[in-house]
């Protein structure tokens, strides 16, 4: 299966949704990423991490579980330790 980046209405729809939460956006291979403590908050659909979840579409119509889960989510990354710098290696 192709890996397609999301769309610009669902980049919006998080944009939206996350807009109250305390995070850093950036971009990973051209795709929004939220980050809390150096933490990724919100992986890229298609690639399996451990200790992600994906929401299912469905639940973009449902704003209440949407929100539930949203929460939770952010709970946990704010309750891990911050990612230290990584340093670069001189050559």
């Amino acid at each position: 299966m192709a890996w397609k980046k999301p769309s610009e209405e669902l980049s919006k729809f998080l944009d939206e949704k996350i807009s109250s939460f305390n995070v850093k956006k950036k971009k990973m291979f051209g795709c929004p990423v939220y980050f809390v403590n150096e933490n990724m908050f919100e992986p890229i659909k298609g690639r399996i991490m451990k200790e992600y979840l994906i929401l299912p579409e469905i639940l973009y119509n449902d704003p209440e579980k949407f929100q539930e889960w949203l929460n939770r989510s952010f709970q946990y990354v704010s309750s891990m330790p911050p990612k230290g710098q990584k340093k670069k290696e001189k050559n």
